[in-house]
């Protein structure tokens, strides 16, 4: 139970941490692409939620949940400006 608890409480960090990145490449006129990319490459920190997605459930998994962070984010950024 409680190491499930663990897991939950790391996924969500994960995705918080994804939103934010997210956030910030729409804000700064970046695309969904340009975010895939960073999200993806290996060396970045920020993209460890989305790698562990394509490890654990497969790449068109993550770039499903890529597209979903990206259009929340997209319309966040809208409705800031």
């Amino acid at each position: 139970m409680i190491l499930r608890a663990d897991r939950q409480g790391a996924a969500e960090h994960g995705h918080r941490i994804t939103a934010a990145i997210a956030c910030h490449v729409a804000r700064a006129g970046g695309t969904v692409n340009e975010l895939t990319q960073l999200l993806l490459y290996p060396d970045h920190e920020g993209g460890r939620h989305a790698r562990h997605i394509a490890l654990r459930s497969g790449q068109a998994r993550a770039l499903e949940y890529i597209r979903r962070v990206w259009a929340s984010a997209s319309m966040a950024s809208v409705e800031v400006v």
